[in-house]
């Protein structure tokens, strides 16, 4: 006799700092104070988790 079983794995969304915000597909490679126009990186990698909102920018791994 055999059974099937389903298992599935989630991992809790990341609590976004106040001047950030949840996006399904985050680029590595936001831009910062020291690089206001960086390029997107060159990664085709997608992943969820915060950048930063529109008008801020990162600052020693902080939104400012």
């Amino acid at each position: 006799m055999h059974r099937n079983v389903l298992v599935i794995v989630t991992t809790a969304a990341p609590k976004c700092a106040e001047n950030e915000e949840l996006s399904e597909c985050a680029n590595p490679c936001q831009p910062s104070c020291q690089s206001p126009n960086r390029k997107p990186c060159p990664t085709l990698q997608c992943s969820s988790g915060c950048i930063c909102k529109d008008g801020y920018r990162r600052a020693n791994n902080n939104v400012t």
